[in-house]
């Protein structure tokens, strides 16, 4: 235990820790909880367009995520709810990302980031302290994950503009994630993001969707594959 006090106990866990969670204290036994455990693959493409020719920063997410996978209730008896934590998970500390990046500019002196290039891997946080993170919410009743990539501040890749050679920082546009909450209630939904649908078993359903901006100089594209809970989803847990 990390921290226990009147209204919160707190536990690391190790990385590949998932299943059921139950809380005794000498005879007394709280309800049991399941930590559930995804595994799968989201891809970005960032796509910009400062001279007409695609300029592209790419990112593979080897994502590993963990949350308690059971809706809530208020009230004895009351309805089946969300969690209303504005983020309520970060992803595990296993989750790598590859990333790519590409794209020049014609005659090399016709825009602001005439080429960019560079290639490699990084790992996610487990907080907010600048570092790349996979943040998300799990939105049972809704039947879906709400799921943000931030590849943090460090300057990564190759940009070449009018003879000067300098590392930036990675991009993947927030507001083109899918949705953006300004606040200020982060309750039903986080700061940004994107839906990730799954089954009424949880497993993450395949599926993409690109977003442009309105003036068509910048665009996100985003893939994912099959994610498989861990353990299975019982629906009688919670109820």
């Amino acid at each position: 235990m990390s921290a226990w006090s009147s209204d919160k106990i707190e536990a690391v866990v190790a990385d590949d820790a998932h299943g059921e969670v139950l809380v005794s204290v000498g005879e007394l036994k709280g309800n049991s909880r399941v930590l559930g455990s995804w595994r799968g693959e989201i891809e970005y493409k960032n796509i910009s367009y400062p001279c007409g020719t695609p300029l592209a920063d790419q990112f593979t997410v080897h994502a590993h995520l963990r949350a308690d996978m059971h809706a809530v209730r208020e009230l004895v008896d009351g309805p089946l709810l969300n969690h209303s934590n504005a983020v309520g998970f970060f992803a595990a500390p296993d989750t790598r990302v590859d990333w790519k990046s590409e794209g020049e500019c014609p005659g090399g002196d016709s825009g602001p980031n005439p080429r960019w290039s560079g290639a490699g891997s990084y790992g996610v946080v487990t907080n907010t302290d600048g570092g790349a993170m996979l943040a998300g919410r799990i939105d049972t009743v809704d039947g879906r994950f709400q799921i943000a990539h931030i590849p943090g501040l460090a300057r990564l890749k190759t940009v070449e503009s009018l003879g000067n050679r300098d590392l930036e920082i990675l991009i993947i546009d927030q507001e083109l994630q899918g949705f953006v909450n300004d606040g200020p209630d982060y309750s039903r939904l986080m700061p940004a993001g994107t839906f990730i649908p799954f089954d009424a078993a949880l497993n993450v359903i395949p599926d993409q969707q690109q977003v442009a901006s309105p003036n068509g100089q910048k665009k996100l594209q985003i893939k994912w594959g099959s994610f498989s809970v861990d353990p299975a989803f019982d629906d009688k847990i919670g109820r």
